[in-house]
C-alpha cells in the first residue's frame, strides 16, 4: 500500500507541477498581451493626437487666409469669408478696388458670408486687392493681412 500511495503522491506532485507551470505560462502570456495592448493603446493615442494637431493646423491655415474673390457682375466683385469664424474691422483696399467707391470697413464679416465692392478696371489698373482684419471684435492684437488677385470679368 505504501508503494501505491507513494506512486499516487508522486503523480499528484507531477500533475500539480504541470498545472503550476501552465498557470505560470498563462500569467506570462497575459502579461505579454497586456503589454502589447498598452503599446497599441499608446500608438492609437499618438495617432489621435497627430490627427487632432493636423486638424488644428488646417483650421489655423484656413483662418490665416480665409478669403476668396469672385466677379459678381459689371464692375462689382465679391469678397468671401471662406472660414467658419467671423472677422472684424475688415478693410478691402488695393489697386483693384475703386477709389471712387471705396468700401467702408466692415465691422463684422461672418464666416461663410460675402460682401460686394466696386473694382477699378480702368486704365490697366492692377487687379489686386489687400484685405486687412482683426480676429477679435474689439480690434485687439495684431491686424492680419491677405492679398489676392481679382478674377477677370466674365
Amino acid at each position: 500500500m505504501a508503494w501505491n500511495e507513494s506512486r499516487k503522491s508522486k503523480a499528484s506532485e507531477v500533475a500539480a507541477a504541470k498545472h503550476m507551470s501552465a498557470a505560470l505560462q498563462a500569467a506570462k502570456d497575459a502579461a505579454a498581451a497586456e503589454a502589447k495592448a498598452a503599446e497599441a493603446a499608446g500608438r492609437a493615442a499618438t495617432a489621435l493626437e497627430d490627427a487632432n494637431r493636423f486638424a488644428r493646423d488646417e483650421v489655423d491655415a484656413a483662418e490665416r487666409a480665409p478669403w476668396s474673390v469672385r466677379h459678381s457682375r459689371g464692375a462689382k466683385w465679391s469678397l468671401h469669408n471662406e472660414s467658419r469664424r467671423p472677422k472684424f474691422n475688415v478693410l478691402i483696399a488695393g489697386p483693384g478696388v475703386s477709389s471712387r467707391y471705396r468700401p467702408e470697413p466692415i465691422a463684422r464679416f461672418d464666416g461663410g458670408s460675402q460682401h460686394e465692392f466696386w473694382g477699378d478696371t480702368s486704365h490697366g489698373a492692377k487687379m489686386q486687392l489687400t484685405v486687412t482684419w482683426y480676429e477679435t471684435e474689439d480690434g485687439s492684437g495684431e491686424p492680419l493681412s491677405w492679398w489676392g488677385a481679382m478674377p477677370p470679368e466674365h
